[in-house]
């Protein structure tokens, strides 16, 4: 699912992946939901943080804002692989 990305995403990568716009990755951000790392004023993600915003989400249960278009066992499938190697 991941694979045809770099390890290190950005917000236009995060936008592609949940496919959701600008101000609602952002918001993810801003409220602490997926974790980020800064460098100097540029916004970087690490594919673990975003498995890990992906695997701690229910897929559309009502409490989120976003219906994921990737199924759980996908993300694990690709978190399992990552942290194999």
């Amino acid at each position: 699912m991941l694979e045809n990305y770099k390890d290190v995403l950005n917000i236009e990568d995060v936008m592609e992946i949940l496919s959701i716009g600008r101000s609602s990755a952002y918001k993810l951000v801003k409220q602490g939901e997926l974790k980020t790392l800064r460098i100097g004023r540029q916004i970087r993600i690490p594919k673990p943080y975003m498995i890990d915003f992906l695997l701690a989400n229910n897929y559309n249960d009502g409490s989120n804002m976003f219906c994921l278009s990737v199924t759980e066992k996908e993300v694990v499938k690709e978190h399992d692989r990552k942290c194999a190697s």
